[in-house]
């Protein structure tokens, strides 16, 4: 496995993706199109974010995230998207992913990574997953998302 920036030939991919994410209800259906039109901007060179994916030996596209660094801030980056095919969890995909996109912020100077997530219990994994990584949650907004869905946010400080 090894991480390079998302190409166009990885769209469709990358749709299937995301689709089989939001049909196991780990993604609505507005945060898949949101996701989408980042894409599109990135390929089209219209945005700051970084895109980056996790593809096989056989350069199969097998999990992404896009991430950047937060406006009018000194030097604090977000985690925007992390998504890895749902036939490829816990595969160590999403890890090889953070380690690089760690590796590289480190190497613009980057304080720290921030990631935001819900506190709904189908994300209970999704937030293991940061904890294990060393992630520390530093906020909770009650009831951020919706009634009984609060925001979570972690920290990494590199």
């Amino acid at each position: 496995m090894k991480v390079r920036k998302v190409q166009k030939k990885d769209k469709s991919r990358m749709n299937e993706v995301l689709d089989g994410i939001y049909k196991k209800g780990l993604f609505k259906k507005e945060e898949v199109e949101c996701a989408l039109e980042l894409l599109e901007a990135h390929l089209n060179n219209s945005t700051d974010y970084e895109h980056v994916c996790c593809v096989n030996e056989d350069d199969v596209f097998l999990g992404y995230s896009c991430y950047g660094k937060v406006p009018l801030t000194d030097a604090v980056y977000d985690l925007y998207w992390i998504a890895v095919d749902v036939n490829e969890h816990n595969k160590g995909i999403g890890k090889k992913i953070m380690e690089y996109i760690e590796k590289d912020l480190k190497s613009r100077k980057a304080r720290k990574l921030l990631i935001e997530t819900s506190s709904q219990k189908i994300y209970e994994p999704t937030r293991m997953f940061y904890i294990k990584l060393n992630y520390k949650e530093v906020s909770r907004i009650k009831d951020f998302y919706s009634s009984g869905d609060d925001r979570v946010t972690y920290e990494k400080l590199l």
